[in-house]
């Protein structure tokens, strides 16, 4: 959908991955508009620690209100 609006988008694994992008931004002159970021990821860093690593890197972000969205899902 952000992609659709004319939005360049870029994907990570977990918040490893998303740290790495954001630093490879910072150091090619690149700035991300909006992070958008899983609370909990299997097996990976989740988005509340990946956002509190982020904020180390001397960069201002905002953090909005959490939206919890929870779905039915067979199984779960």
């Amino acid at each position: 959908m952000l992609r659709a609006l004319g939005h360049e988008v870029e994907f990570a694994e977990n918040g490893e991955e998303a740290i790495s992008k954001y630093r490879e931004a910072l150091s090619s002159g690149r700035r991300f508009d909006i992070v958008i970021l899983d609370l909990t990821i299997r097996g990976g860093m989740g988005g509340e620690e990946a956002l509190r690593e982020l904020r180390t890197l001397g960069v201002s972000i905002y953090q909005g209100k959490f939206l919890r969205i929870r779905k039915k899902m067979k199984g779960i």
